[in-house]
């Protein structure tokens, strides 16, 4: 494709006597054709220059050219016209990377005028260039760093050539001293793995068992087998709770993972050709938001919107397919559980094939808050206190 070609017409009398004189001079001639008194002739680019600087009586006109020649002559041709294009790219280029607006969503004035101020004092500000994904990142963990007694998370998105700054205020809740008298209790079967109450009385201790339902932290403090005084219970409570998940998997697994950011590339036309100007080198799912071509030339442009996706197609073995249905069911579990919750161990109890996939049954055991409150009623009060009196009548 890079190398220079030239097709060249030959018009003279014996055209054999000129081509043995050609092979002479050491001018390699191909692709012979003859045509009345004329032949055609293919050259490379240095034979070329040599078959134009010999003197001769013979005409010699270059009808086409081949490679990087005819992009050559092509650029001389429409010079003018490929000058425009190159200048209309590089203003479009330039208007694609500078920041024509930011808009902070958030209901209240005070928090925006305060983001607005930090992102100007960081220089993210309109006529600006826009800034890297990682400079943005920065920039908001900063402003929740600098004020984080007002904001407890800020995200900048990049939509075009606008940002769009999302807020959650920093809510600091008061420790509410009016509780209402209550019980800590399980809200899951399990065995204990550790308590920390705040407040009550703590019914049962660590590698007990208890049913969902069960009083772990009682709101009545006891003394001597009676109620002294009745508070709201507080507190954290973790156990290892069992869960059994089923996934089916198919030996021949695909899978396309889209990535959710989406970025903008510019895109030039030519010949049927798509070349990015900004080239992941990774498979990429497009969007054409603006398309130009011209009617004349071959050559056109685009501005789309690029979201990078990766193809997964495996063929598994059994053990494989296995393997990857027990990563499922764990991202399964997973998903729910909070920061301080964690999967302790897991065990494959059963494979099933069934033609083409597997049922895989999976075994876990799960470090979970289990925590969850119980109101005391009144009515509790009373049956509990009924039952102190015909306990002390017994004695």
């Amino acid at each position: 494709m890079f190398n220079s070609i030239y097709e060249v017409k030959i018009t003279g009398k014996d055209l054999d006597r000129f081509i043995k004189q050609m092979y002479r001079l050491n001018i390699n001639l191909y692709d012979i054709k003859y045509k009345g008194k004329s032949i055609y002739v293919k050259v490379d680019s240095v034979s070329y220059n040599k078959l134009i600087n010999i003197k001769t009586i013979y005409e010699i006109e270059v009808v086409r050219f081949y490679g990087l020649a005819y992009f050559i002559d092509y650029f001389k041709r429409n010079y003018i016209f490929l000058s425009f294009v190159m200048f209309g790219f590089l203003v479009l280029l330039i208007l694609t990377r500078i920041i024509f607006d930011i808009e902070v969503v958030h209901s209240k004035k005070d928090i925006r005028e305060v983001i607005y101020k930090e992102l100007y004092n960081h220089g993210l500000k309109k006529g600006h260039f826009i800034l890297s994904y990682d400079d943005t990142e920065k920039i908001a963990d900063d402003i929740v760093r600098n004020h984080k007694d007002k904001i407890e998370w800020l995200e900048i998105e990049r939509v075009g050539v606008k940002y769009i700054v999302k807020v959650e205020e920093r809510v600091i809740n008061k420790e509410n001293s009016n509780i209402p008298n209550r019980d800590l209790i399980a809200k899951k079967d399990g065995i204990i793995t550790s308590i920390n109450a705040s407040s009550g009385e703590i019914r049962k201790k660590v590698n007990d068992y208890v049913k969902r339902g069960e009083v772990i932290v009682s709101g009545n403090i006891t003394k001597d087998e009676k109620i002294k005084k009745t508070v709201g219970a507080k507190g954290k409570v973790f156990a290892e709770v069992w869960y059994e998940a089923k996934v089916n998997i198919p030996l021949h697994y695909r899978e396309v993972i889209k990535d959710s950011k989406i970025k903008n590339n510019i895109n030039l036309f030519f010949l049927d050709r798509k070349i990015p100007f900004f080239n992941t080198g990774k498979t990429v799912e497009s969007d054409n938001v603006i398309y130009l071509k011209n009617k004349i030339f071959p050559i056109g442009l685009s501005i789309s919107k690029d979201r990078k996706i990766q193809i997964i197609d495996d063929i598994y073995t059994i053990e494989e397919a296995s393997n990857k249905a027990i990563s499922l069911a764990e991202e399964k579990i997973k998903k729910n559980l909070s920061d301080n919750e964690r999967i302790i161990s897991r065990k494959k109890l059963k494979i099933q094939l069934n033609g083409s996939t597997i049922l895989v049954r999976v075994f876990f055991k799960v470090n979970e808050d289990i925590t969850t409150y119980k109101n005391i009623t009144k009515e509790d009060l009373d049956k509990l206190k009924k039952l102190e009196k015909i306990q002390e009548k017994d004695r």
